[in-house]
């Protein structure tokens, strides 16, 4: 590896650092509570090392919601693969989005703040939250497309019902619902919703 090679790849993990450790703050002191300071403590780095990556917390805040968008959605849509039916599909992107829970609720609470937040809101990291979502739904559409054809299940319907529904499950998730139950229930409701698609649950 050569010098430049070396000097960005430092650089990533740097970023990478200060973007764990943003996440752990901002999970545990709010969006708007949290500072610069506590993040450079958390991470164990200056303040300056901050901004030299930076330039102000919403800079910040806008770059972890990126990333965060990027390993929530892709982690959705791994759910739905392989799978040969609607109901399928559908139960096997709410199983991912609750073990992802498991794993790293402060994801799911950053999220669920970057979505809530009253006004003023954190526009750009919304908007990066969004636009990853739109995202999300175009590739759900086209790894769903022939399951969904061939079970007469109207496309549209179908991706706003487990898009709506996957997202009610991260608020639920959030406000302290015990996972176990929450899965169980969500399999009974997507039985009863899927149910008015012909062949959705077969």
């Amino acid at each position: 590896m050569g010098v430049s090679e070396r000097r960005e790849q430092e650089r990533h993990e740097r970023i990478q650092s200060i973007l764990e450790a943003a996440l752990r703050v901002f999970a545990r002191e709010g969006l708007r509570p949290a500072t610069i300071e506590e993040i450079a403590h958390e991470a164990q780095l200056g303040k300056g090392t901050i901004y030299y990556y930076f330039s102000s917390k919403e800079a910040l805040l806008e770059e972890l919601v990126a990333n965060l968008s990027d390993e929530y959605f892709r982690g959705l849509l791994a759910g739905a693969a392989g799978h040969e039916t609607p109901l399928a599909i559908a139960q096997g992107i709410i199983e991912q989005l609750i073990e992802h829970y498991r794993r790293r609720p402060e994801l799911f609470r950053v999220i669920h703040m970057v979505l809530g937040e009253p006004e003023p809101r954190p526009q750009n990291a919304l908007q990066t939250f969004v636009e990853s979502h739109l995202g999300w739904i175009e590739n759900l559409k086209a790894e769903t497309a022939g399951v969904l054809q061939s079970h007469d299940v109207p496309e549209d319907a179908f991706l706003y019902l487990v898009s709506t529904f996957s997202h009610g499950v991260l608020f639920e998730a959030v406000s302290g619902r015990d996972p176990d139950r929450l899965l169980a229930e969500t399999r009974t409701a997507l039985e009863a919703f899927l149910a008015s698609f012909s062949g959705a649950t077969s």
